[in-house]
């Protein structure tokens, strides 16, 4: 969806015209109209997110530093500034502007968050927070992976895996279903009375969908666990500075970000998904690999 398109459909969703959204923005009407027209400065596009109900599309609406964010999504995949730079024929300096202070020219922006598999750089809250279905509370969300999904994470994986292999958030098990038969099996399902969160084992792999609520406390117990962690989670949401921190600090790093689409049967939302794998003892580059359908058997593969 064009930026024009989608500020048009906010303001009605909101009931703004040209000049009212202006107006609440601390912006002028033409400034406004340069905006829509992918024009103007990316500070100007900043000062509408809140009255649209939008944030940028690469971190959380609580995002402090949404040019670090942008870095941090750059080097995962694997561009340096340099790289950026020439593929886009943006001066260095301008990259550095963007992803130090969020300013420049918005024409730079959309260019920069195109490369990186961005088409619109800013999305509604709103889909955002249906990642966990309204229906269920945050502590109890309960998202299904699709079997075909697991079964393509699992193979991906399975070459490394080793020893014990525990899904710790079972569900209906899509994972614990789908891993390889060289390896011995546990789980836990917290329905099922067998709460990951107070284990007390140990296994060599943990891979699995977590609670996207709880995925902090999932991390921090599956590092007491295990050595390796394939974790399934929105991009940001694994990639704070926070979570790399913890990540770092406890002797973990990430080896590889395996990017997959959103299943058509979860939300739809802006967050690039990923199956996240975690090792102990990691400290090299993070390799970003991604799943795709290949015709016409419809089959994922690793690409």
């Amino acid at each position: 969806m064009p930026l024009e398109q989608l500020i048009e459909e906010r303001m009605r969703h909101y009931g703004f015209n040209k000049s009212s959204l202006a107006a609440r923005s601390g912006i002028s009407r033409p400034t406004l109209r340069q905006i829509m027209s992918g024009k103007g400065t990316i500070s100007s596009l900043g000062q509408v997110l809140s009255p649209l109900g939008c944030s940028w599309a690469w971190c959380p609406p609580t995002c402090t530093f949404p040019g670090a964010a942008l870095a941090e999504l750059r080097r995962c995949k694997r561009l340096t500034q340099a790289e950026v730079s020439g593929r886009l024929l943006l001066s260095r300096p301008v990259i550095i502007g963007i992803e130090k202070r969020m300013r420049g020219e918005l024409a730079s922006l959309l260019s920069y968050t195109r490369l990186l598999g961005m088409p619109v750089p800013i999305v509604p809250i709103s889909s955002r927070r249906r990642l966990i279905p309204a229906s269920n509370t945050p502590a109890r969300d309960r998202v299904m992976t699709p079997p075909a999904l697991a079964r393509a994470i699992c193979d991906h994986f399975a070459p490394h895996m080793h020893g014990l292999v525990l899904d710790p958030a079972k569900g209906e098990g899509a994972f614990y279903d789908h891993l390889p038969v060289h390896v011995a099996r546990d789980w836990c399902e917290i329905r099922d009375g067998r709460d990951f969160l107070t284990w007390q084992g140990r296994a060599d792999w943990i891979v699995t969908n977590p609670p996207w609520s709880r995925l902090a406390e999932f991390i921090v117990q599956a590092m007491r666990t295990a050595d390796n962690i394939v974790f399934v989670a929105p991009l940001p949401n694994l990639t704070t500075k926070a979570r790399l921190r913890s990540i770092k600090e406890a002797g973990f790093g990430i080896v590889e970000l395996l990017q997959f689409e959103t299943p058509r049967e979860w939300p739809q939302s802006g967050f690039q998904l990923v199956a996240a794998r975690i090792r102990r003892g990691h400290a090299g580059a993070c390799q970003f690999t991604s799943l795709e359908i290949s015709a016409p058997t419809s089959r994922l593969r690793a690409a």
